[in-house]
């Protein structure tokens, strides 16, 4: 079990020397109330711990990276108003399943390769503030299906579902009126078979005129079944 969560997490700045402590090999979760008052998740947090789920608290400020990699994390549950974001925040989770960024949270746009690698991620709920995907965010996610993309979004970057070979269905949130309502898309990396739906039939024929975008087939969401 986690010794002492309290005592270390609830540091400012957290210090990765301190996680030597924390798990003795059992499965364990950490809760919001144990990561009250880090503001700061350093790099390497959690490296190889035995966690089951992780949930960042309304402290969070800033975001290191390879915070899970290679440990058996599943679930992810991130908070907080986040200013700043490393390369590769959560990349090389091997086990990891599910992530969702709470209504209450804040980010404007996800680092490079964010979830880099994480091959057994399937479901995503990105925070409505999001107003950009960067390079890579899910490059090499190649359970995930499906994914929403926010009303905010202005821009996805390169290669963000590159290597997302199971990704069949994008969901737009945002309907649109003229050409510049559509979110910039960098490239056609996404398998060719994936779906993108729209909310009408407007932002259908805008999305089919895009680029890129229009390397797709785009469907209204009525048709979901």
């Amino acid at each position: 079990m986690i010794k002492n969560p309290i005592i270390l997490l609830k540091e400012t700045v957290i210090k990765t020397s301190n996680l030597a402590q924390l798990a003795d090999g059992e499965l364990v979760n950490i809760t919001k109330e144990d990561m009250q008052g880090a503001t700061n998740i350093v790099s390497n947090l959690f490296y190889g711990l035995n966690i089951i789920s992780l949930e960042l608290s309304n402290s969070t400020r800033t975001i290191g990276s390879y915070i899970t990699a290679n440990s058996t994390l599943k679930n992810l549950i991130i908070n907080g108003v986040i200013f700043s974001i490393m390369d590769k925040a959560f990349a090389n989770s091997p086990n990891l399943e599910t992530v969702t960024f709470t209504e209450d949270c804040f980010l404007e746009t996800t680092g490079t390769n964010m979830f880099y690698a994480c091959t057994q991620l399937k479901t995503v709920k990105l925070p409505n503030s999001l107003k950009g995907l960067g390079q890579w965010t899910f490059q090499a996610c190649g359970s995930l299906t499906e994914i929403t993309i926010p009303s905010r979004i202005e821009g996805i970057a390169s290669k963000v579902f590159d290597g997302c070979n199971a990704l069949t269905k994008i969901t737009i949130d945002k309907p649109c009126t003229v050409a510049s309502d559509v979110p910039i898309l960098a490239d056609t990396t996404m398998p060719k078979t994936t779906i993108v739906y729209v909310p009408d039939t407007t932002t259908q024929s805008l999305y089919q005129s895009a680029t890129n975008w229009n390397a797709y087939t785009i469907k209204l969401k009525s048709e979901l079944q």
